[in-house]
């Protein structure tokens, strides 16, 4: 169902944004933000970008496709969206592949984190 809306994901660069972000702003405020701080323009139809509230249990994808502007508002009724960190001097996103895009979405974790010793 999800693909129905955003089109052939394989052919898309799926960024999970790990920089904070208002996400009360809508589409043309998130597409906007993007293009300015990461460099990332939406109308493209390159990429789609995933924004994570600061509780982690809504997210936000944005993209373009065809004439259509894609903000779509994604919920978990339990639990929470794994927080992704990034590494210093990294572009303030992560890409994902399809198959990591869809398992985040549905709210299961992708990345695993080594304790030091």
């Amino acid at each position: 169902m999800l693909e129905d809306v955003l089109g052939n994901l394989d052919t898309r660069d799926l960024l999970l944004v790990t920089l904070i972000v208002d996400m009360r702003k809508g589409y043309d405020k998130l597409a906007s933000w993007a293009k300015g701080v990461l460099s990332i323009d939406i109308s493209t139809q390159s990429h789609y970008l995933i924004f994570i509230n600061r509780r982690a249990k809504s997210l936000k994808i944005i993209g373009k496709r065809e004439n259509m502007n894609i903000l779509l508002n994604i919920g978990l009724d339990e639990g929470t969206f794994q927080r992704v960190m990034q590494r210093a001097g990294e572009p303030g996103y992560i890409k994902l592949t399809r198959h990591e895009f869809l398992d985040y979405i549905r709210g299961h974790a992708i990345m695993t984190y080594k304790n030091h010793p």
